[in-house]
């Protein structure tokens, strides 16, 4: 099957920044996780979570976020969204929420089907191409899987691109000893994976004759 052709590996990413949005962050789980019982670890732990580090995150980068909502695609399975990262409209982005240690083959699976449902909405707005880069992030809490459809114009062919090891090209799974080094790593990674898409949304809206009727 498909996640036959991935491996996974691992790495530790320490940064110090001293960062008010990262404490604001920080401040937030900590209060939650007070109240919160968080033994044992389930799907529904992780998504509390991340909504805390999520809104955030796009109050920041100045999107909107949709949650739970399903998308009912023409040329693919109809797909249920844990969150869809929005921006004037338009999903730029989805996270998808496992529990702890469910980042497996088959997460990643979807994750990437996910993401072509996002392309295939943008192509049913008949958007020009090439489309945006759109990113998908899996997580367990403590884990990160970031991964983006890109377009290559010159043959218009649609690849995903992975968060990789340059050594041994695998799929490349960030690990986290702590939720410090986790949002610290995640601040400048998910506002950099909304910035390319964001653009391309903004030119669209600069001249509307770009965009078919939605």
């Amino acid at each position: 099957m498909f996640e036959e052709y991935f491996d996974f590996d691992s790495a530790v990413l320490h940064k110090n920044d001293d960062d008010p949005l990262k404490s604001a962050i920080i401040d937030e789980l900590q209060r939650r996780m007070i109240v919160l019982d968080i033994r044992p670890v389930n799907e529904g732990t992780i998504r509390i979570l991340t909504d805390t580090i999520l809104f955030k995150l796009c109050t920041k980068a100045e999107c909107k976020i949709e949650v739970g909502t399903k998308i009912d695609c023409k040329l693919l399975m109809p797909c249920q969204f844990d969150y869809r990262i929005m921006y004037k409209g338009f999903a730029i982005g989805c996270v998808e929420t496992k529990c702890k240690g469910g980042l497996e083959g088959k997460s990643v699976v979807q994750a990437a089907l996910e993401l072509l449902v996002l392309q295939a909405e943008f192509a049913e707005k008949k958007c020009p191409n090439p489309l945006p880069p759109l990113f998908s992030i899996l997580t367990d809490g403590t884990q990160y899987i970031i991964i983006k459809l890109m377009n290559i114009p010159e043959n218009d062919t649609k690849i995903f691109v992975f968060e990789s090891n340059s050594e041994s090209k695998k799929l490349f799974v960030h690990h986290f000893q702590s939720i410090e080094a986790a949002v610290n790593w995640l601040i400048p990674t998910f506002l950099a994976l909304t910035r390319e898409p964001k653009s391309y949304v903004d030119h669209m809206k600069a001249d509307t004759n770009l965009v078919g009727k939605r």
